[in-house]
């Protein structure tokens, strides 16, 4: 009885031991998590960067948006809240958006309200009322309560790639100067990347409206923009998502679907 009693005893003992392990476990596991994460989400070279959206369609844009992967990262929405009122109570409703205090107006187009979410995983949001349908107009006021001075410019209806910001930010970070950068655009003029200062100077994004109109300005021949689809997903048909591809790859991979539906209509 004697030896049970001490076995049982012992079995107890060591369970008790044995959860204060897994305990002190998960607790460093916690916290060399926490110190890996952070480590890893580090801005480049301190760059700060604002998107600027306006009018988006539907709420999957700028769900879509909110999904990029570089931390320092802001998301400006401009839409009109006459013509676009189910939309705007959907994102108040969806990220617990509140108003708060308006900056100075902008010329172009009138700022009625303002709105941040008040969820911690969706601060990086700012929702801007204006009284316009002219997307170089809304832009003006997306530019107007920005945080960042280097500003991305949604200029179709496309949704950023996941990691498109981060290339951004490290095509910035090679400049002399983080907010004297000059301006470039992506490759099929679906983005402009350009400095608070330079924008502020020439008058608005009006000048921007057709990039083509605009040799000089530098592009990346890299895929930044992903075209979105009717029901708010991603048309991976056309643009792989997964990676970043160069001009060479994307036509390599056009013509070969090209090729292939001809072979199939052919047999």
């Amino acid at each position: 009885m004697r030896a049970i009693f001490t076995t049982t005893k012992q079995r107890t003992a060591r369970l008790t031991a044995l959860r204060a392990l897994w305990r002190q476990f998960g607790c460093e596991r916690s916290r060399l998590m926490a110190i890996s994460g952070s480590a890893e989400i580090d801005a480049i070279g301190g760059v700060g960067i604002s998107v600027l959206c306006a009018n988006p369609h539907s709420a999957a844009v700028v769900e879509s948006l909110l999904d990029t992967r570089y931390p320092s990262t802001e998301i400006v929405v401009a839409i009109n809240g006459d013509s676009q009122a189910s939309l705007l109570q959907q994102l108040r409703a969806t990220y617990s958006l509140v108003e708060v205090n308006t900056p100075a107006q902008p010329s172009t187009a009138p700022i009625r309200g303002l709105y941040r979410s008040r969820r911690r995983p969706f601060r990086r949001l700012m929702v801007v009322d204006v009284a316009t349908d002219d997307r170089p107009s809304a832009l003006d006021a997306a530019e107007a309560v920005a945080s960042y001075d280097a500003l991305v410019a949604i200029l179709a209806e496309v949704t950023l790639h996941p990691s498109a910001i981060g290339r951004i930010a490290a095509e910035i970070a090679c400049t002399e100067s983080v907010v004297r950068f000059p301006s470039f655009a992506s490759c099929d003029d679906e983005l402009l990347v350009i400095a608070r200062h330079q924008i502020q100077s020439e008058g608005g994004f009006a000048k921007y409206g057709a990039l083509a109109n605009h040799p000089t300005l530098n592009r990346i021949a890299e895929i930044l923009a992903v075209p979105m689809s009717e029901n708010g997903g991603f048309m991976t048909d056309e643009r792989p998502t997964y990676t970043f591809l160069n001009l060479l790859s994307l036509k390599i991979m056009k013509c070969k679907k090209k090729l292939l539906s001809l072979i199939k209509c052919k047999t």
